[in-house]
């Protein structure tokens, strides 16, 4: 038995146009550091003439989903009927916990026998303003003072119940 593949085919032998992608580049994806992820933003992938689902990679920092609020992750797979991936929404966001600093790259959308498409992503994380005011990971505590509401130490006093005043001094050891 013979196989035949309707389409224009590459001279690597994959059919062009198997792969529909709406856009080439989504870009302007950011956040503040310790308040990710971003917010999402989304294009559309359809496929027709293939032998294969189409499967979808995010560069490191992005994930996608099919729904907006949920199920993200950095692969995707959009299952075929028959030869066909109907005009499926694949949402893109910069994921949640990323450091500060810039993060580009592009997601492949492929399949067996079809050229693949691609989408430049492009985002950053800028830092947070509040991260000034927390001690580091590595920082331990290299004093700690108790003050009543007026300000005097509480030295060689029990600390007890009641209202009083901590002051901390971290060091990270640099």
């Amino acid at each position: 038995d013979d196989i035949c593949f309707e389409g224009v085919e590459s001279a690597s032998g994959a059919i062009e146009d198997a792969i529909k992608v709406s856009g080439t580049s989504l870009a302007t994806f950011s956040y503040v550091a310790n308040n990710g992820p971003s917010t999402a933003q989304s294009f559309v992938v359809s496929g027709s003439k293939l032998v294969d689902d189409i499967h979808l990679e995010a560069p490191a920092g992005f994930e996608l989903s099919r729904s907006v609020d949920t199920g993200y992750a950095p692969y995707l797979a959009l299952t075929r009927t028959g030869s066909d991936v109907a005009s499926t929404t694949v949402y893109v966001r910069l994921k949640a916990g990323l450091t500060k600093g810039d993060y580009a790259g592009t997601i492949d959308v492929s399949a067996i026998s079809a050229i693949g498409q691609s989408i430049a992503v492009a985002g950053q994380v800028a830092e947070d303003p509040n991260a000034l005011d927390r001690p580091s990971v590595s920082a331990f505590i290299v004093s700690e003072t108790y003050h009543n509401l007026a300000g005097q130490p509480l030295v060689g006093q029990p600390v007890t119940d009641g209202l009083y005043l901590v002051k901390t001094v971290y060091s990270d050891g640099k």
